[in-house]
């Protein structure tokens, strides 16, 4: 699935299409971060998994629209 991004949809907080799943698994700690406030500020639900494990895991239970992995 394709989501739709615009710099309205991001000023509005509206979501893009919801309901969005993303996974930011990415370090140092502070790319996890930018990247979970730039998928919340789109309208999606983010998963920040505490390690590479954790992130495995995640993917193997859920279902993400999104994946930000570094």
């Amino acid at each position: 699935r394709i989501l739709a991004f615009s710099p309205s949809n991001a000023r509005a907080g509206t979501p893009a299409t919801p309901p969005c799943r993303a996974l930011v698994a990415d370090e140092p700690a502070r790319a996890s971060r930018i990247g979970r406030l730039l998928a919340e500020g789109v309208g999606c639900d983010v998963c920040v998994p505490v390690d590479a494990v954790a992130a495995l895991d995640a993917v193997r239970r859920g279902s993400f629209d999104l994946a930000v992995v570094g």
